[in-house]
């Protein structure tokens, strides 16, 4: 069977993207159900944070995305806040969130974090944000909903060592060695 290239590309419009998340979350909830997964004491290891993404400059991205510019800069970048949750020790992405720039990275991690209970994942996890996650409603929101999900975060001034320890929810671990 030969395709031309027009033809190629007038089934592929056809194709549902929704499709690709749909087959990700299931291979996922497979590899999570199974024996597979690399662990760290016991624990998924998850890394969850957020950048600012330079987006195409068109009037619908603008109006989707925004624009971040400063007193000096017209109308600014087109830009998008994307956040991203990674297994580390496996090498996954388990959940990817693009939204308006003015969003806060603390609500695209809680979206994030939903996700483990849509893929599945049963095993007890430790979630690792970097320092500009800290907030007491965020914390309030990780020790509500997410009891048996761990966090942890580096001290605000990066000293690792005392302070380390001091912030670690796990006393019993020396984590400042690791």
């Amino acid at each position: 069977m030969q395709l031309s290239v027009q033809g190629y590309l007038q089934q592929r419009k056809r194709l549902n993207p929704e499709i690709f998340p749909y087959l990700n979350c299931k291979y996922l909830m497979d590899f999570y159900r199974s024996d597979e997964p690399r662990l760290w004491k016991g624990y998924l290891l998850i890394a969850i944070d957020g950048n600012k993404a330079k987006v195409p400059n068109s009037k619908d991205n603008r109006e989707a995305f925004g624009n971040s510019g400063n007193q000096h800069s017209g109308k600014g970048q087109v830009r998008a806040l994307v956040s991203g949750m990674y297994d580390v020790l496996n090498h996954f992405y388990l959940d990817i969130e693009i939204e308006h720039i003015c969003i806060s990275e603390n609500e695209l991690a809680k979206r994030n974090l939903k996700q483990l209970k849509k893929i599945g994942i049963r095993k007890p996890v430790v979630a690792v944000f970097d320092r500009g996650y800290p907030s007491l409603e965020f914390i309030d929101f990780l020790e509500t909903r997410h009891k048996n999900h761990p966090f942890y975060h580096p001290p605000l001034d990066l000293n690792f060592g005392k302070k380390m320890t001091i912030l670690n929810p796990f006393p019993h671990w020396d984590v400042a060695s690791r």
